[in-house]
This record gives structure tokens, sequence and C-alpha cells, in this order.
């Protein structure tokens, strides 16, 4: 995993998101995770750049924390740890 994953997952983790699956080397499942239980936000963070849609699927992540994170205080924390330009390869 890229240092660039590495930043993203930090900076999610940070802002209250939780590991919900994945399976190792390919993907991680990310949510965020209310006081009851529920799933309110989830996502899947590729981690293999070898496929084909590795990029398509980043990019599209990104579209989604920017819109996720378009307003409000938490959007600069959450994407402030995210190296945006390594993700743009």
């Amino acid at each position: 995993m890229s240092a660039a994953h590495n930043a993203l997952l930090a900076a999610l983790l940070e802002a209250g998101w939780q590991v919900v699956g994945g399976q190792q080397g390919l993907y991680k499942r990310l949510a965020v995770v209310a006081v009851n239980g529920a799933k309110t936000h989830t996502m899947t963070i590729p981690l293999d750049p070898s496929y084909g849609d590795y990029q398509d699927l980043m990019d599209g992540i990104m579209t989604y924390l920017n819109r996720l994170y378009a307003d409000g205080e938490r959007a600069g924390k959450v994407l402030a740890g995210i190296d945006l330009g390594a993700l743009d390869r």
C-alpha cells in the first residue's frame, strides 16, 4: 500500500470512520458507525494499484469525500490528511 493510501486511511480513521471489512491486500471497507451501530456512510478503498479500475475507484472516493465534507470544519480535518497529489498519479 502506498503512502497516499496510508494517509487516506489514517485521515478517515482519525475522523471517526471504522474498518468494517475487507480482504487483505485488495480492499478495506470503512464506515461511519452511529452510536446505535447503524452504518451511516460506507466506502470501499482499493489497495492494489495493479487492478485496471483502481484509479477510477480512487477518483470516485475523492468525489464522494468532497461531497460528503463539502461544508463544515470536518472537511478540512479529513481532507487535509490526504495527499491528493499522490492519488492523482
